[in-house]
């Protein structure tokens, strides 16, 4: 064969396989597309689960401090109850608890159930984060 044709096949071969492998990157250049994009949504999905969590972390934390303020008013309640000692206070008592009602308080019992003061609030606590759907 003459050289210049070995020469000229020989440059046929390199320029065929630089072709393969442009072709080839550009296959890779539209992964990377795809992975670029699949990263920037798992990057989306995990600042929207972070925004998620902390409000979910705030609202406990309000839930928790509003259900320490009514255990504490219960507590402050019950001591009052339990030291009615004449009508006077009985009627004074009632009223204020219809004062309540009547301003859209939510007054639950447990029925004839007598519960001890260091249950008490821990049931009514538990029985009000099942009502604001918290609980199962």
């Amino acid at each position: 064969m003459h050289a210049d044709l070995v020469k000229l096949l020989d440059l046929q071969s390199k320029d065929t396989a630089i072709a393969d492998v442009e072709r080839r990157l550009r296959e890779l250049a539209g992964e990377v597309g795809v992975l670029d994009r699949a990263i920037q949504h798992a990057r989306d999905a995990l600042d929207a689960a972070r925004r998620a969590a902390a409000d979910g972390a705030r609202r406990r934390d309000e839930l928790e401090a509003k259900v320490e303020s009514y255990r504490v008013l219960q507590e402050r309640r019950v001591q009052r109850l339990e030291t009615v000692r004449n009508p006077k206070e009985a009627s004074t008592l009632m009223a204020e608890l219809e004062l309540a009602r009547a301003s859209g308080v939510a007054v639950a019992t447990f029925g004839p159930v007598v519960l001890r003061t260091e249950t008490a609030a821990i049931v009514a606590a538990a029985l009000a984060l099942r009502e604001m759907g918290f609980l199962g």
